[in-house]
């Protein structure tokens, strides 16, 4: 454990100056934390690339800037405007949101449209476990009593053929 602690310390004062895209680097790469990502997405029959991919856009966009204070201010900044615009469209009123299910949960709205209703994509196909299954089941029942009015389902009748149909229920 000690050795664990000393590593650590080691780590945290290699990464204090550098620029955060190289920071970000050393973590994936002499701590190994796409190592651990791996493992973790292997555990949970998650394919690593995608979250491998969230790793990569983190990194580009820690490159941009040299310090971490420069970084971290920028995504305040960024926070504050996606705020400020969502903000703006809940008074209007009017438009489209797109989201997920999970963060669909609270929110009404006259009409929804629920995209790809099939087996394997809802519930996930990841979902093997009946917690997990039952988790799947109780987003898809949030998502269809968000709709005031009507609720359009949309799903591909043959999932087998390249050409796709999608028919409204």
């Amino acid at each position: 454990m000690l050795d664990r602690i000393e590593q650590l310390e080691y780590d945290l004062m290699m990464i204090r100056n550098m620029a955060p895209g190289a920071a970000v680097n050393y973590i994936r790469k002499a701590v190994d934390y796409d190592g651990y990502i791996r493992e973790y997405a292997q555990d949970r029959r998650m394919k690593p690339e995608e979250l491998m991919e969230a790793l990569d856009q983190l990194q580009e966009s820690a490159s941009g800037f040299k310090t971490s204070e420069e970084w971290f201010a920028h995504m305040e900044a960024y926070k504050e405007q996606l705020l400020r615009r969502s903000r703006s469209r809940d008074e209007t009123g009017t438009g489209v949101s797109l989201m997920t299910m999970h963060s669909a949960k609270g929110l009404e709205y006259q009409v929804v449209y629920i995209l790809d209703a099939n087996e394997g994509i809802s519930p996930h196909h990841r979902a093997v476990l009946d917690p997990d299954v039952e988790e799947e089941r109780r987003m898809f029942y949030v998502a269809m009593t968000r709709a005031k009015e009507r609720l359009h389902l949309y799903y591909v009748k043959n999932v087998t053929t390249k050409s796709r149909k999608f028919h409204d229920s």
